[in-house]
C-alpha cells in the first residue's frame, strides 16, 4: 500500500526529473521563479501535469513577458545616460546615479519575481538598503515626482 508521501514522490520523479525528491514544488523549497520556470520547461519537454489551459497559458505568457534584472538594469542605464550597467552596481552616491540605482531595484521587484535579498545578491548590496531605494522610488511615483527623461 502506497502512502501520501510514494504518491508525491512519484509525481515529483515524473514530471520534474531535474529536482531532486524533497526539492519539489510541495515542499516549499524553491522559489515562485524557479517553480514556473520548471513548468515551463517541462511543459516544453512535453509532459503532462493535469493543469488546465489557462494556467499553462498564465505560465508561458509570464515566462515570455519577464525581463530579467540585467534587461531592467540595461534600459535604466541607458534612461539616465549611463556608460554601463554595472554602474548601478558601484557604491558612489552622486545624485543621478543614486535615482538610476532606485528606478532599478523598483522594476526588479516590480517587474519579476525576485525577492529583496535576491535583488541585493545581483547588484553587490544588502537587501535592506534595495528595500528602502525601492520605497523611495515608489513614493516619487506616487508623488509625481519622478522625471520621464532625465538623460
Amino acid at each position: 500500500m502506497s502512502t501520501a508521501s510514494d504518491v508525491s514522490q512519484d509525481y515529483q520523479s515524473k514530471f520534474f526529473p531535474k529536482l531532486p525528491v524533497g526539492l519539489g514544488w510541495r515542499s516549499g523549497q524553491i522559489s515562485q521563479a524557479r517553480r514556473i520556470r520548471e513548468i515551463a520547461e517541462a511543459e516544453q519537454r512535453g509532459y503532462e501535469r493535469g493543469m488546465d489551459e489557462a494556467k499553462r497559458r498564465f505560465v508561458s505568457e509570464t515566462i515570455i513577458s519577464m525581463p530579467t534584472m540585467r534587461q531592467i538594469a540595461e534600459e535604466v542605464a541607458a534612461k539616465y545616460g549611463l556608460a554601463s550597467w554595472r554602474q548601478l552596481r558601484s557604491h558612489r552616491r552622486n545624485r543621478p546615479l543614486v535615482a538610476a540605482k532606485h528606478e532599478c531595484w523598483w522594476r526588479c521587484r516590480e517587474e519579476t519575481t525576485h525577492s529583496f535579498p535576491s535583488i541585493g545578491r545581483f547588484f553587490g548590496f544588502d537587501h535592506t538598503t534595495i528595500l528602502a531605494g525601492a520605497r523611495v522610488h515608489d513614493l516619487a511615483v506616487k508623488n509625481g515626482d519622478c522625471v520621464e527623461n532625465p538623460g
